[in-house]
């Protein structure tokens, strides 16, 4: 039987030290990959989230088109109040004294 001043001994104990300690190792990294896909697929679900939510390049322009038939309106209402009251300030001064 060899004793454990044997270096056939020492480097069979090392070796197994080594195994084990690489053993530990290769464990906890499947558990930080198993961490990483669940928090991947969460990711991923809240990136998908995000994209279902943003505006196309139709929407956009159908705010675009909404937003100038909106102004143009305006704008024709500004210009008719205008002319009325203008309309009514020559009559008062042309009529009134």
């Amino acid at each position: 039987m060899p004793t454990p001043q044997d270096p056939v001994q020492l480097d069979m104990l090392f070796r197994h030290a080594e195994y084990q300690s690489m053993l530990n190792r290769i464990v906890k990294l499947e558990q930080d990959v198993t961490e990483l896909k669940k928090d991947m697929e969460e990711l991923k679900s809240a990136v998908n989230e995000i994209r279902s939510n943003y505006a196309t390049k139709a929407d956009l322009e159908e705010l675009r088109a909404e937003l100038y038939k909106t102004l143009m309106m305006l704008t024709w209402r500004f210009i008719g109040f205008n002319s009325l009251l203008v309309a009514v300030v020559y009559y008062v001064a042309r009529n009134v004294h």
